[in-house]
C-alpha cells in the first residue's frame, strides 16, 4: 500500500521527469527548427502552413525523441527527487522517524519502472506505426525524391544498384537491380525498371519482394538459371517482374539505423534472416538485447545513485550530485561502449548486453555502505 511519503515523492519524480523531458524536447527543436528552417519554408506559400507542417514533423519526433532519452531521464528524475528533498532539510526527519533510507528508493523504482513500460509501449505500438513519419526530412513532400545507396542481399545476392527513391508515395523510380552470374543468370545482368514496389509477406503472398514494372530487358529476355527462376518471378504483363528478396523499402531509407523503428518482434525475425549482412545483424541483435536488459539496467542505476546522493560523509549536495552524475554517466558510457564493441565484434553479444547490468548491480552493492542511515 503506498504511503504519504511515497505519494510525495512519487509526486515529486513525476515534476522532474516532466520539467527535465520537455526542457530536452524542447531544446532539441529550438535547435533542430533554426537548422531546418529553409527546408520547412521551401514548399509551404504560407506561415499558418510552414507552423502546421512544423508541428505535425516534431509530433512525430517526440516518439522518437522519448525512445532515445527517456531512460536518460528516469533516472535523472530520480536523482532529482532526492537532491529536492536534501536541499529542503527533508530527510533528516525522515531517517530520524525510523525509516530506512533504501525505502525512499522505492516509489522511484516504481516510476521507474512504470517509464520502461511506456518506453516498450512507445517502442512496440507507437513508433512501428509512425515509421514512415520518423523517416522523413524536413519539409519533404510526395514529389520529393531521395538517391538510392546501393544494398545487397546477402542470401540471393541480388544488388539494387540506383535509382530514385520516392517515401511519401513508397516507391522507387528509374532502379537497377544487378542479378548475379552464374548463380541467378547465365550472364550478370541488370533489370532497369520505371517503377519498384516493395510487396511484403501476406496471406496471399508467401514471399516478400519488389515488383517491377516497365522492365529492360523483358523477363523473356532473361537468361535465368533453375536458381534465377525461383528468385525471379513473372509479372502480370511482359515488362513486368517480381524479385523475390528481404531488402525493404525501409532498409533502403534508412540502411544504417532502419531496425530501430521495428518491433522486436520484427527484430527476432531479422536475426534468422539470412539477407542482412553480418554487420547488420550484430547491430540488430544488440539493438535487441539492449531493448531486453534496459528495464533491469535502469532500475540499477537508480539503486546505485541513492546512496551516492545520500552518503554518510557529505562534503555537500553539489559534491554528491558531482558524484552521483558520474556514477550514472560511467554506467551510461560502459552501456554505449560495450553496444559499439559488440557491433564490430570485439565483444560476445550476450556479454555486451549483460555487463553493463552486472557491473551496475556490482557498484550498487558497493556503494550501499557508504548510505546514510
Amino acid at each position: 500500500m503506498m504511503t504519504l511519503l511515497d505519494r510525495y515523492l512519487l509526486q515529486r519524480y513525476w515534476q522532474a521527469f516532466a520539467v527535465t523531458f520537455l526542457a530536452l524536447f524542447g531544446l532539441f527543436v529550438i535547435l533542430d527548427v533554426f537548422t531546418n528552417l529553409d527546408e520547412f519554408t521551401r514548399n509551404s506559400p504560407g506561415v499558418g502552413q510552414v507552423l502546421a507542417e512544423m508541428s505535425k514533423y516534431y509530433l512525430f519526433r517526440a516518439c522518437a525523441f522519448f525512445e532515445s532519452v527517456g531512460s536518460f531521464v528516469s533516472v535523472m528524475s530520480a536523482l532529482m527527487a532526492l537532491a529536492l528533498l536534501i536541499r529542503h532539510g527533508e530527510l533528516n526527519p525522515i531517517l530520524s522517524a525510523g525509516i530506512p533510507s533504501y525505502r525512499l528508493a522505492v516509489p522511484l523504482m516504481f516510476g521507474n519502472v512504470f517509464v520502461s513500460m511506456l518506453l516498450v509501449a512507445n517502442q512496440e505500438l507507437l513508433i512501428p506505426r509512425v515509421a514512415e513519419q520518423l523517416q522523413a526530412r524536413p519539409g519533404q513532400g510526395a514529389d520529393s525524391a531521395d538517391k538510392i545507396r546501393p544494398v545487397l542481399d546477402f542470401s540471393t545476392h541480388v544488388r539494387i544498384l540506383s535509382g530514385k527513391l520516392f517515401l511519401k508515395a513508397r516507391k522507387l523510380s528509374e532502379t537497377d537491380f544487378v542479378l548475379p552470374a552464374p548463380e541467378l543468370v547465365t550472364k550478370l545482368t541488370t533489370v532497369h525498371s520505371g517503377t519498384a514496389v516493395y510487396r511484403p509477406k501476406s496471406t496471399q503472398q508467401t514471399v516478400a519482394g519488389w515488383y517491377l514494372t516497365d522492365i529492360s530487358p523483358s523477363f523473356a529476355e532473361l537468361s535465368l538459371t533453375d536458381r534465377g527462376r525461383e528468385i525471379v518471378l513473372p509479372g502480370e504483363g511482359p515488362n513486368e517482374v517480381f524479385i523475390v528478396t528481404d531488402v525493404s523499402f525501409d532498409q533502403l531509407v534508412n540502411r544504417n539505423k532502419f531496425f530501430e523503428n521495428l518491433s522486436t518482434r520484427e527484430l527476432l525475425e531479422n536475426a534468422r534472416n539470412p539477407s542482412f549482412g553480418i554487420l547488420s545483424l550484430r547491430a540488430q541483435t544488440v539493438h535487441l538485447h539492449s531493448r531486453m536488459t534496459r528495464p533491469l539496467f535502469n532500475l540499477l542505476v537508480v539503486l546505485m545513485i541513492v546512496p551516492v546522493i545520500i552518503r554518510k560523509e557529505s562534503r555537500g549536495l553539489v559534491v554528491n550530485l558531482a558524484c552521483s552524475l558520474g556514477a550514472m554517466t560511467f554506467a551510461l558510457g560502459l552501456q554505449q561502449c560495450c553496444s559499439y564493441l559488440a557491433q564490430g565484434g570485439v565483444l560476445r553479444l550476450d556479454l555486451a548486453a549483460w555487463l553493463p547490468v552486472i557491473v551496475s548491480g556490482i557498484l550498487g552493492a558497493w556503494f550501499s555502505g557508504f548510505v546514510r542511515t
